[in-house]
């Protein structure tokens, strides 16, 4: 497990230390809302070289981003409106998975119901003089 308190004037510098800190893959952000995962996964994005800045994917549930050269090099997942993990297949979440590219999972909870699978669990804490903590663990189902 690795611990980072960061401020978010520090957040491509914490985006850029969590992509090296954990394998391609699946990355599960928990957090309460309005604690920043998506203004994390946007710097993620943005540090993996995407053409496109992110978006919270709130009403498509997906947003696949690409590089200069087309090529896609991650997914955003926001499974805030499902309400049980079954409907992950609706989404196509094992081609998401098992893509070989990176996942950035919010409102992770029914995913990891589950995955039977490796995955970086990114937990985000806000704390009083509004820095975050980030716990970063790999888990192995």
């Amino acid at each position: 497990m690795q611990v980072k308190t960061y401020q978010l004037k520090d957040l491509d510098k914490t985006a850029q230390w969590l992509l090296e800190s954990t394998p391609k893959g699946v990355v599960c952000l928990s957090a309460s809302m309005g604690t920043g995962k998506t203004t994390l996964v946007k710097a993620m994005i943005s540090a993996l070289g995407a053409i496109d800045p992110g978006s919270s994917p709130s009403f498509g549930l997906v947003n696949p981003y690409c590089n200069a050269q087309g090529e896609t090099i991650a997914y955003h997942l926001d499974l805030y409106r499902l309400n049980k993990s079954s409907e992950l297949w609706d989404i196509g979440w094992e081609e998401y998975a098992q893509s070989g590219t990176w996942v950035f999972v919010e409102w992770p909870e029914l995913a990891i119901e589950i995955m039977d699978e490796p995955y970086s669990m990114a937990k985000i804490v806000q704390n009083p003089d509004q820095s975050r903590t980030l716990t970063l663990e790999y888990v192995q189902p």
